[in-house]
Formats: structure tokens, C-alpha cells, sequence
């Protein structure tokens, strides 16, 4: 049992602390893999979005009437074309 175990009154106790160390480590781990997995999924998904968007307002722009060329502000492909003003 654990040293903590013994001196936590019964009330204060929850499943983590339940738990042996080694226990907690690995669960420990597995929440910082899958915090880490999502931030990425999550980052991904934006990023994704931000070139999709920026595609359809390129070609909302570049038609042979308007022709206007004025982009969304952030626009990736021109933030990644020419220097962001």
C-alpha cells in the first residue's frame, strides 16, 4: 500500500491516488501521448481549413471580370508567396 494511502483520511481519497507509482507513471503517459496526438490532430485540421479557405478566396478573385487580386488578409498563399505586410 502506499505511504500516502495510510496517512489520507478516507473521504480524501480518489482512484488516482489509489494507485501505485508505476500505475501513475504509465497513466501519466498515456495523457501526455494523447493530449499530444490531439494537439496535433487539432493543428492539422486548422491548418487544413486556413489553405482550403484561402484556395476558395484566390479563386473567388482571380475571376476574368473582377480580377481584383484583394485577398483575405492571412491568406496562406499569399503569407507563404510573398513577405506578410
Amino acid at each position: 500500500m502506499d505511504k500516502n494511502m495510510e496517512t489520507m483520511p478516507k473521504n480524501k481519497q480518489t482512484h488516482f491516488s489509489m494507485v501505485s507509482g508505476k500505475e501513475k507513471e504509465v497513466i501519466m503517459k498515456k495523457l501526455i501521448l494523447n493530449t499530444t496526438k490531439n494537439l496535433i490532430l487539432i493543428l492539422t485540421v486548422v491548418f487544413l481549413l486556413w489553405i482550403l479557405i484561402s484556395w476558395f478566396d484566390i479563386v473567388a478573385h482571380n475571376d476574368p471580370w473582377r480580377g481584383s487580386h484583394e485577398y483575405m488578409p492571412g491568406n496562406a498563399f499569399s503569407v507563404l508567396v510573398h513577405e506578410y505586410d
